[in-house]
């Protein structure tokens, strides 16, 4: 650390707390004048991380110091046992001094998936001011990808719970989208990352990338596993839409105008995978990136994609003029004949016009909304039609 240190000659107690070992043979508690000479905010009694080496087996902890006349440490005993003596250097990091000590770990995947990489690693993590970037490794390579980075804006504060230490950032997506990324680490284990979803943190489990879309994957709250997506770039060059044609026979009620796709195509075969063996997120993810691709179609400008995780409307334009909503069925290239997949088709359809109404309540600049709905037919083309509401 380049930070003003403290050397002290200590020896632990039966439990493992640390002492000052004295001349004398004593072991006298650490005061906390013994710190105040090199760190300003124990002077003022006020709590402080603290890092201290341990140089007889070349490991450093994350200790924190609560306010008092003594700072009281418990060693962890992978580092040392009960009665050792050594020398202990202690410092204050800073939010670059603990990035260049963390130990790269490997985030494990919770399932063999086509569209997420077996395994992923922590190559590097480095600091440039406040900017903090990630490099990882993914087995096998998705697209041709082996080695990716995401980064983002900290303000390189360092906060400790339970003897770890972590340090929050958020990345932002083309759309504008930002999650908070925060990296947990005690100092001699391997480093772990988690993400902010709602109000609280959870433990990622695995972060994979296909050229367009970082996918980080966390348990929420006992359930199946959540992910969450950021994209690097834009997926709507991902999808080939063709002719838009308006459709007055297919008019429903509370339509303003009706349009169908007469063709969607999909260039990697990346995207098939998801459509064919993905469960909901990854066939709405689908849905919502083709719904993206149709809004320039219809004219519509600087169109922001949402995560599904996070409710309301799934896109929606910069201005806030126009809101979509977006589905992909997949049920209906079983559907009995064309009759059976009609019904199918103008029954989401209308809980899409539903959604939109309510949608308007919440969005007061919004004067039009647009249903997309995307669906496979019995030979698995992809097909869409889009339904304008206008708010009255």
């Amino acid at each position: 650390m380049n930070r003003p240190c403290v050397t002290f000659r200590v020896k632990l107690d039966a439990h493992n707390k640390m002492f000052l070992h004295t001349d004398r043979g004593t072991m006298d508690p650490i005061a906390s004048h013994s710190l105040e000479k090199s760190f300003p905010k124990i002077r003022n009694k006020l709590p402080a991380i603290l890092g201290v080496s341990y140089p007889q087996v070349n490991m450093l902890a994350y200790h924190s110091y609560l306010g008092g006349v003594h700072w009281i440490v418990r060693v962890p005993r992978i580092i040392a046992r009960p009665h050792e003596e050594f020398s202990s250097v202690v410092c204050v990091p800073s939010g670059a001094d603990f990035v260049r000590n963390l130990q790269t770990s490997t985030p494990l995947n919770v399932a063999r998936s086509p569209w997420r990489a077996d395994s992923t690693r922590i190559e590097y993590v480095k600091t440039e001011g406040d900017l903090i970037r990630i490099g990882l490794s993914q087995r096998p390579r998705l697209e041709g990808i082996s080695n990716f980075e995401f980064s983002g804006k900290s303000p390189m504060q360092l906060h400790f719970v339970n003897g770890v230490v972590d340090l929050k950032f958020d990345i932002t997506d083309v759309f504008g989208s930002t999650r908070t990324i925060a990296i947990y680490h005690n100092g001699y284990s391997p480093a772990v990352l988690g993400i902010k979803a709602g109000k609280q943190l959870y433990h990622l489990h695995h972060v994979s990338f296909d050229g367009f879309r970082t996918n980080f994957t966390f348990r929420y709250r006992r359930s199946n596993m959540n992910t969450v997506t950021l994209y690097l770039r834009s997926p709507a060059e991902l999808y080939k839409i063709g002719g838009l044609v308006e459709k007055p026979n297919l008019a429903m009620r509370g339509s303003a105008r009706t349009f169908r796709v007469e063709s969607i195509e999909i260039s990697r075969s990346y995207e098939k995978r998801m459509i064919a063996g993905g469960r909901k997120y990854q066939i709405g993810r689908v849905g919502a990136e083709i719904a993206l691709a149709i809004a320039a179609k219809l004219g519509l400008k600087d169109v922001i994609l949402r995560d599904p995780s996070l409710g309301g409307k799934d896109l929606y334009s910069k201005d806030l003029s126009s809101i979509i909503q977006a589905r992909m069925l997949t049920s209906t290239q079983y559907a009995s004949g064309e009759d059976g997949r009609t019904e199918q088709i103008l029954l989401q359809l209308a809980r899409l016009i539903r959604k939109l109404k309510v949608d308007f309540g919440y969005n007061p600049l919004a004067r039009s909304g647009y249903a997309v709905l995307s669906y496979l037919d019995n030979s698995r083309k992809i097909l869409a039609i889009v339904i304008e509401v206008r708010r009255h």
